[in-house]
Parts: structure tokens; C-alpha cells; sequence
């Protein structure tokens, strides 16, 4: 599981609060807005018992199918209850699900209501995640890798956000900054995993 954000822009959404991250002034990135707390496709008022069912699934290591089942009790209640662990959990579930529209809506769930959580940079590297596989937005995906390091320099996530910076930056063609993180990365972690890709990308 992945635990572990980058430069302002004004939110599209009249929903949140103004919040830093690069999918903000970009709507097909922003959480999708809704004029009730549940969604339209969800259930009446679940009970909490079936509606808690994902954390045993996600527990059991079965991520899609918890994903299945916060999905059908409500995406959007289920993260208006969830810790930012839990939130966390559901932006991992949602991910190898194929589902990156709700992983980014726990996600910006967490940053937006956790301001001050130590978690927000694991939420900045799953978003980078999210925008570098699953929806090949490189120059977004680089700045939330930008933004897990900035926000926790000396955290567990800082050498893999670091090399997957580098890597965001050269498919997005910013040659310039992909040069700068991997001189960076190479000073700090010669020996890292992301070294050779930083070798090349200098070469």
C-alpha cells in the first residue's frame, strides 16, 4: 500500500475550500461535484455495519472488492466517514480497481479535510500515481511528486517520489527540470533505484 501534493491554482470546484495540488484547475481532475451528501446511484442511508464491510475486505488484502463495496454503499459517504487512513486505503482501493476518478476523490477528501495530517504527502504521492498511470497527465504527476517531497522532505516516500519525479518530468518534455531532479536525486541517492534513469536522463 502506498502512503505517503505542489504549485496553487484556484480550485474548479464551488464545493472545497481553495486548496494547493495541480488537479485543481483542471476539472477532469477535480472531484465531481454534487448537490447532496450521497450520491444519486447509491443506496438509502446504508447501515454502518454494511457500509464498513470494505475495511475487512481491505484488511484481507481483496482491494477491489472493498472498492466494490464502498462504491455501492456510496463513494462520497463512505469517505465523508473515513479517517485519512481510511482514506487513504479507499484512494489504494479505488486505484488497482481502474478507478482513478473516485481514488482522486478520496484522495482530495483527505488533503482537503486533513490540513494539517502528516498524511496529506502520502495522498500527494498517490495522486502523482494516479496522474502518471492511469491518466498520463506527466506535468500534473510531476508536481504532486514536487509536492509529497516538499511537504515531508525526510519521509518514507522521498526516494520514490524523487525518482518518479524525474520520470514525470521527462514524458511531460520539461528536459530542463527532469536534468535538475535527477542531479539532485544522484547527489542524495547514487546507488537508488531511480539511478539509472537519472544517469540517462544527464546523459
Amino acid at each position: 500500500l502506498i502512503y505517503g501534493q505542489q504549485a496553487s491554482t484556484a480550485p474548479t470546484s464551488t464545493e472545497a475550500p481553495p486548496m494547493d495540488g495541480p488537479a485543481f484547475g483542471d476539472p477532469t481532475l477535480a472531484p465531481p461535484a454534487s448537490s447532496s451528501g450521497v450520491e444519486p446511484s447509491a443506496p438509502d442511508a446504508p447501515g454502518k455495519e454494511a457500509a464498513g464491510g470494505w475495511r475487512e475486505l481491505a484488511k484481507k488484502g481483496d482491494l477491489r472488492q472493498a472498492f466494490a463495496v464502498a462504491d455501492a454503499h456510496g463513494f462520497q459517504s463512505v469517505c465523508d466517514s473515513a479517517t485519512p487512513a481510511e482514506l487513504l486505503l479507499l484512494g489504494d482501493a479505488a486505484r488497482v480497481s481502474g478507478r482513478a476518478d473516485r481514488a482522486t476523490e478520496a484522495l482530495f477528501t483527505l488533503r482537503r479535510r486533513y490540513p494539517r495530517d502528516p498524511r496529506r504527502a502520502a495522498a500527494a504521492f498517490a495522486l502523482g500515481k494516479v496522474a502518471f498511470d492511469q491518466r498520463h497527465a506527466y506535468g500534473q504527476a510531476a508536481e504532486w511528486f514536487s509536492t509529497c517531497v516538499r511537504e515531508q522532505p525526510n519521509g518514507p516516500l522521498v526516494r520514490e517520489a524523487s525518482g518518479r519525479q524525474i520520470e514525470a518530468l521527462r514524458n511531460s518534455g520539461d528536459g530542463a527540470g527532469a536534468q535538475r531532479t535527477a542531479r539532485e536525486y544522484l547527489a542524495r541517492y547514487p546507488d537508488g533505484p531511480h539511478a539509472d534513469i537519472a544517469r540517462s536522463v544527464l546523459k
